[in-house]
């Protein structure tokens, strides 16, 4: 995997993910890297990704479980 990098917004809310696949397996350290980053700025964007909903799964599933959404019933 090549490196990735994190760059803050200005307003330090979000945050933007740069030099990812997130088509391709991610290591631990970029997951881990990936989780910290949400934590730490609510939102992260990624851009110039095109994932398929399968591919959209993956990487989702990848970072932890779906949670459970009290207002939004899930889809099968």
């Amino acid at each position: 995997m090549t490196e990735f990098r994190i760059d803050p917004q200005d307003h330090d809310f979000g945050a933007t993910a740069r030099g990812l696949d997130l088509r391709a397996p991610l290591s631990a350290s970029a997951v881990e890297t990936i989780r910290l980053a949400w934590a730490r700025y609510g939102v992260l964007i990624f851009p110039d990704q095109s994932l398929d909903d399968d591919e959209l799964e993956k990487f989702t599933l990848g970072l932890g479980d779906f949670g459970l959404d009290p207002f939004i019933e899930a889809m099968p």
